[in-house]
């Protein structure tokens, strides 16, 4: 078994879930997906005002009760 065997799978089942998990956290909060990436994009305006990141090291996890932004594995 080589090392990097089976890293694709891995990652696209990943980004299939983080979909599903966009899609449905749009249904419940009954607005359209688009409105979640405008919503990072602005965070990420806003934030980058004050601290130095970059869009690679910038991340907005939104659930149904709580938003999580994390900057190079820290989190805020």
């Amino acid at each position: 078994m080589g090392i990097f065997e089976g890293m694709e799978r891995k990652a696209s089942v990943g980004i299939a879930k983080d979909r599903l998990r966009t899609l449905i956290v749009s249904d419940r909060i009954d607005c359209n997906p688009n409105v979640g990436e405008l919503f990072q994009k602005d965070l990420f305006a806003t934030i980058s005002k004050y601290i130095d990141t970059t869009p690679e090291t910038f991340d907005v996890s939104i659930s149904r009760s709580r938003i999580t932004i994390t900057l190079t594995g820290e989190k805020l």
